[in-house]
């Protein structure tokens, strides 16, 4: 996988680089957490069955669990600004997994 990839581990979870802009770093972070969890969608789709809203629940809850286990690592080794854009970013997929559970009909 190249580094220009949109799902390239070296750009997915990378710390804010000196040449780039806090807008900037924040929407390719953003669009990378989509887009792995697009493909993510489509595997909960295929592999277990699930609906689509339910897909996108439990991928974007994925999503928040991994950007929450960085900010566990980068708080554990004293990675102050690391530790709160991870955190941050987890809070976010967090927060909009709850409102999706919501509009699920029962």
């Amino acid at each position: 996988m190249s580094t220009d990839s949109p799902s390239s581990p070296k750009r997915h979870f990378a710390d804010l680089a000196p040449d780039t802009t806090l807008d900037a770093h924040f929407f390719e972070q953003l669009n990378l957490d989509l887009n792995w969890a697009t493909d993510n969608i489509q595997e909960y789709q295929k592999k277990n069955g699930l609906d689509s809203l339910t897909a996108l629940e439990a991928s974007f809850h994925n999503i928040a669990g991994r950007r929450w286990n960085r900010f566990k690592e980068a708080e554990k080794q004293g990675n102050e600004k690391r530790a709160v854009e991870m955190k941050y970013f987890a809070s976010f997929w967090y927060r909009l997994t709850a409102k999706i559970a919501t509009v699920k009909p029962d």
